[in-house]
């Protein structure tokens, strides 16, 4: 930005505009995507977010940030009309997934009732799931299909916010 040429300069300010942009907008749903990836959770963006300050002085209280929208996220599902959530409805009186499912649930609401947390502060407070040889084949989609009923809430938040398209670029298909 401080290049003589004025055509470097103007180019690079362009650039940096879009840059900060990006970085402002987009990063905190991107961290909040990776909490609801059991690998990292909230302690991989703190830390990442910590070697990032020394190089923008705005990424110290992103942490911060990051744990207060989630919160914010979550109690809004929470608050959520139970009429607006899919629920499917069992047609006899065979106890299959649907019912465990919902004894999970159960399970997991009388958790925030004893203990006082809610099943964000339960799934957070979990052990990371450690890296394998095959991480990058991991299926964190798979990951909260199969533990949705541990924090059905959680899963709801998690599948929403993973779904949400990473890039804004418009792909263009056959030059």
């Amino acid at each position: 930005m401080a290049h003589h040429d004025s055509f470097m300069k103007d180019m690079v300010v362009e650039m940096k505009k879009k840059f900060d942009k990006y970085w402002n907008e987009y990063s905190l749903i991107l961290a909040i995507a990776l909490v609801f990836d059991p690998r990292y959770k909230l302690t991989f963006v703190e830390w990442a977010f910590q070697k990032i300050a020394t190089l923008d002085p705005l990424a110290r209280d992103m942490s911060f940030r990051v744990k207060s929208a989630l919160v914010r996220l979550f109690n809004e599902y929470k608050s959520m009309d139970a009429a607006d959530i899919e629920t499917p409805t069992p047609s006899s009186n065979y106890v299959g997934p649907i019912e465990l499912a919902e004894f999970s649930a159960f399970k997991s609401a009388m958790l925030f009732d004893s203990y006082g947390k809610s099943q964000l502060d339960l799934y957070l407070e979990e052990p990371q799931i450690p890296f394998s040889d095959n991480y990058r084949e991991f299926d964190v989609l798979a990951y909260w299909r199969q533990n949705g009923s541990k924090y059905p809430d959680v899963a709801r938040v998690a599948k929403d916010v993973l779904s949400i398209p990473v890039s804004t670029v418009c792909l263009r298909v056959g030059f």
